[in-house]
């Protein structure tokens, strides 16, 4: 039988017996504080069969219908607890109006009686211990409920022994009476007080309320190892707990350094909170740093109006920081003491934005990226090659702006007897002269066709 099982059936018998005893005690005493802690005793009958109950089905583990498991048993069961300690709260308060207004009864105590209650004592006092042990061991939340359960009705019980002692020391009738009244509406109002606690804890698990405390830790533990968290959800389900997150890597760890981490985390977790945690933690594998600040660069340097666009950014690591060279391209219109002032501003907002950025060079140039400008560019280039001035001709010259990435087709004509080789050697100096002028921003295409006046 497994363990959580055996200690609720040993407090069942413990539960019945002190029922028992209780009720022999009102049957002596009549008094209405003794039956509100029978009534007590009888709430923790049902309750020790509805925990029985639903430690049995928690017990069954995951099925095809239950993947999850079935340990929200435990929560429905605590919920009906509490809806039993609110029925006997309804209760003891009319029998305590009847017994003010309509019908007088007044409690008799004796050293049987009291002996009787003082055993009870005993009981309950060995039985929440056990519980409570229990509970730790195995992190349930019915035995962890029905310990706090227990412990609270030894104050109860204490109260009632109390009362039994000032019976017997000829303490008039009424004013014994009123007490006994007045003790029976503290033991109910203890009732309400379990019941909204027991109904607060199982509606919170029925919804899946986070548990705080092990989302904390787990991100304690996480940023401990420099992990970075992207997400991270969990729920608990009776006495286990569900979490599952997705974490970033640092890039140079090995898989099975990646997984060694993990590991630990998850110890760590489990002997935290003594409990059952399922942990499910996806890895996604994270960038080097030179290539989250080359982002973070580019974001920054895309919300500035006045570049019109950036090329060939190097990111050296050096031994106090990272040195960043970049290449920033203006209007050609603009004047030096602007882009002096533009220039100096973009290296400290650099330098101030990313901290791991010791030092920052930048070099400017006009932009080329009009039609205009690109047929000059290649005007002046036939210009100045004597031999490809001599072989090829422009035949034509298509540019298409796609979002930013120019698309340059250009055609020449050469003689159908000029060597191919010189061509292919004319066409690589123009790719490579109109590269460097406009850099990352377009596509250089050159095609070759026959002249048809040759």
């Amino acid at each position: 039988m497994d363990p959580r099982k055996r200690l609720v059936i040993i407090s069942l018998g413990a539960t019945i017996s002190i029922l028992s005893i209780r009720l022999v005690v009102y049957l002596l005493t009549k008094s209405l504080a003794v039956l509100a802690d029978a009534f007590h005793g009888l709430t923790d009958l049902v309750g020790n069969i509805v925990a029985l109950l639903a430690l049995t089905v928690s017990l069954r583990g995951p099925d095809k219908e239950h993947l999850y498991g079935h340990e929200k048993a435990e929560s429905i069961g605590s919920l009906i607890i509490s809806f039993l300690l609110i029925g006997v709260f309804i209760y003891i308060v009319y029998e305590s109006i009847q017994r003010v207004f309509f019908t007088e009864i007044s409690p008799e105590f004796s050293v049987l009686t009291s002996a009787l209650i003082l055993l009870t004592i005993f009981v309950d006092l060995w039985r929440s211990r056990a519980l409570e042990k229990g509970a730790s061991i195995y992190g349930s939340t019915v035995l962890y409920a029905d310990a706090l359960h227990y412990k609270s009705d030894l104050l109860v019980t204490s109260s009632v022994f109390t009362l039994s002692i000032i019976g017997q020391l000829g303490v008039r009738r009424d004013m014994l009476n009123f007490m006994d009244i007045g003790i029976s509406i503290l033991i109910s109002s203890y009732f309400i007080n379990a019941s909204y606690k027991l109904a607060k804890v199982s509606i919170d698990e029925l919804m899946d309320k986070a548990p705080n405390e092990v989302i904390d830790l787990f991100n304690k533990l996480a940023k401990g190892h420099d992990l970075e968290i992207k997400s991270v959800r969990a729920r608990r389900s009776g006495p286990r707990i569900f979490l599952d997150a997705i974490v970033v890597m640092p890039p140079k760890l090995t898989l099975e350094e990646a997984h060694s981490i993990i590991e630990k985390i998850e110890e760590e977790l489990r002997r935290r909170f003594k409990r059952n945690i399922d942990i499910v933690i996806h890895m996604e594998p994270g960038e080097e740093i030179a290539e989250i600040i080359k982002k973070n660069i580019e974001r920054y340097l895309s919300s500035i109006k006045e570049i019109r666009g950036y090329h060939d950014i190097d990111i050296v690591k050096g031994e106090k920081g990272y040195h960043v060279r970049l290449h920033v391209e203006v209007s050609p219109d603009a004047k030096v003491d602007e882009i002096n002032n533009l220039i100096s501003n973009l290296e400290y907002q650099i330098k101030k934005n990313f901290s791991d950025i010791e030092t920052v060079m930048i070099h400017v140039e006009p932009i080329c990226l009009e039609e205009i400008n690109v047929r000059e560019a290649i005007n002046n280039f036939i210009k100045s090659d004597p031999l490809a001035r001599k072989i090829i001709k422009i035949s034509s010259i298509r540019i298409i702006d796609t979002r930013g990435k120019l698309l340059v087709d250009i055609i020449v004509e050469t003689s159908a007897k000029t060597n191919i080789k010189a061509v292919h050697e004319i066409i690589g100096r123009l790719e490579g002269y109109l590269s460097e002028i406009l850099k990352s921003k377009a596509i250089v295409t050159v095609s070759i066709k026959v002249s048809q006046n040759q």
